[in-house]
């Protein structure tokens, strides 16, 4: 029953992702700027940008998933978990939270 509905969406985040990890930093960005997207930030921070778009419109484009209906608020709260871990570090690595700063949007004036 492979490539069925979420099987499929799925795989084409794969590949996606994959694509994605394969570029480089220039083409990173005019893949943003092409879509509308912000194009500042570091490479990883664009590399996961344009990775949550295309999850984003993968999940969202029916694929048999029935979406709600959008909801809106005034601000919203970005936190970001930075952990000890590095590429080494062994697959039962205790990982520790060492900062959680945390960013209030206001959406209004995203």
């Amino acid at each position: 029953a492979g490539g069925r509905g979420g099987d499929g969406v799925l795989r084409e985040l794969s590949l996606a992702n994959g694509q994605i990890n394969r570029m480089n930093k220039e083409e990173v960005r005019q893949k943003l700027q092409e879509l509308h997207l912000e194009t500042r930030g570091v490479k990883e921070v664009l590399k996961k940008r344009l990775k949550s778009y295309y999850k984003k419109q993968k999940l969202s484009s029916g694929a048999g998933v029935k979406s709600l209906p959008p909801e809106r608020y005034d601000f919203l709260l970005v936190i970001d978990f930075e952990a000890t871990c590095m590429e080494e570090n062994p697959p039962d690595f205790q990982h520790e939270i060492i900062e959680f700063p945390i960013l209030l949007v206001n959406t209004e004036t995203l």
